[in-house]
């Protein structure tokens, strides 16, 4: 199993940061279009960008393995890219992508993930 305290969870909205407490893991607020004012006041961390979510949880001294979840098309694939290769490139980390058939082929094509 996984410790939770070596969990992140990256969401837009005060449910997210709710999974990621209740886990025991660590949330990161993500504000977009449908996230309310009180959510970005409540949450422990927030980052303008997913990039910089991921900044925030890589800036850690500790090696990291991620895992990628719920990129179920194509276009999550893509759109998250940036994202996900900003992951991979840190060498202490090992980035494993968990996604849906029709998003697995632009998966294969990010570097340094598994």
């Amino acid at each position: 199993g996984v410790d939770p305290s070596r969990v992140a969870v990256v969401g837009d909205i005060a449910a997210d940061m709710g999974a990621a407490r209740s886990a025991g893991a660590r949330g990161v607020l993500v504000p977009t279009a449908v996230t309310r004012e009180e959510e970005v006041a409540e949450a422990e961390l927030v980052a303008p960008t997913i990039l910089d979510a991921v900044h925030l949880l890589i800036h850690d001294p500790e090696p990291r393995r991620v895992l990628v979840v719920r990129l179920d098309s194509v276009g999550d694939v893509l759109i998250s890219g940036p994202a996900v290769r900003a992951v991979a490139a840190d060498p202490r980390v090992e980035v494993h992508l968990l996604c849906g058939p029709r998003g697995a082929p632009a998966g294969r094509l990010l570097p340094g993930v598994h």
